[in-house]
């Protein structure tokens, strides 16, 4: 899996804070290895263990963009409160009736072990649960066939879809083997995004001019260097296929508002209408 990350301050008063931004590419993307039983719960766990690897710490604020909202509305869904085994967390060498500290100089406080280089093996039994630090979605994806959806609603959201738009997500939801032919024969419409020429407003015709101008300029890796069919065709499965959860049911894991969930989403997009979105914000308001 290749990890890009990025670190910058904020220097709004005298300390400052640093905020650690990492991205990563999802299975069959860039040089992560393949999963084609790949599921919106399978990557929410992918995301637990990469963090955990990473050691972000107790808490991370997790940001899906596109096809990465539905991704992140999955870590709300599974990983809201992580349950996390104390002596896993601290790297904790267990011998005898002692338990020796070898992952950091000091336990944090919510341990009430603060300090402490030596602690009990009873102590590191417990486990204690860590709760995501927030999310933000921006234009996210939506699966029409969401069960908390009015028919009526997704239906009239689905036609506003260019024609071949309608027929490639259909073949991605029906028949989740054939989106690669369909997309790839030139007698039958293609995926506007797979064909390079989606439904955007012009606003986002101009932003994604500049945005492929500077692409054009960086050296990076092709991110579908392992194929089209593992990855923008595997999303096309994913994200039309059954998910395992409805958006629309989804529990407040900030039951003492001590966070929120953001969701930014343009009134003229073209491709995921806002109508869909708003029925969702109002469902979990």
């Amino acid at each position: 899996m290749k990890v890009v990350s990025i670190q910058f301050r904020f220097v709004g008063n005298s300390l400052g804070t640093w905020v650690y931004l990492v991205s990563f590419d999802r299975p069959g993307y860039g040089q992560s290895d393949l999963h084609p039983k790949q599921t919106m719960k399978s990557i929410a766990y992918n995301m637990e263990e990469l963090a955990d690897q990473l050691g972000l710490g107790f808490k991370f604020f997790v940001i899906g963009l596109s096809m990465g909202g539905p991704i992140a509305c999955s870590c709300l869904k599974y990983i809201p409160n992580r349950s996390i085994r104390f002596a896993d967390r601290f790297n904790i060498r267990v011998t005898g009736s002692t338990a020796s500290l070898t992952g950091f100089d000091r336990v944090l406080t919510k341990t009430g072990l603060v300090g402490n280089r030596t602690v009990s093996s009873t102590d590191c039994r417990f486990d204690f649960f860590d709760r995501l630090a927030g999310a933000a979605l921006i234009a996210p994806v939506v699966n029409y066939w969401s069960p908390g959806f009015p028919a009526n609603l997704s239906k009239e959201a689905y036609c506003k879809q260019f024609a071949q738009d309608q027929w490639a997500i259909r073949v991605a939801r029906y028949t989740p083997r054939l989106p690669y032919w369909w997309n790839t024969r030139k007698r039958f419409p293609s995926f506007s995004v797979i064909s390079g020429n989606p439904k955007l407003s012009p606003q986002d015709v101009k932003l994604m001019s500049s945005l492929f101008m500077a692409s054009c300029l960086d050296d990076q890796e092709n991110p579908k260097q392992q194929g089209e069919f593992e990855s923008v065709h595997r999303d096309l499965m994913v994200a039309f296929g059954n998910w395992e959860f409805d958006p629309m049911d989804l529990d407040n894991p900030f039951v003492d508002n001590e966070s929120s969930v953001h969701l930014w989403h343009g009134d003229e997009d073209g491709f995921v209408p806002v109508s869909l979105q708003r029925y969702i914000a109002a469902r979990l308001s």
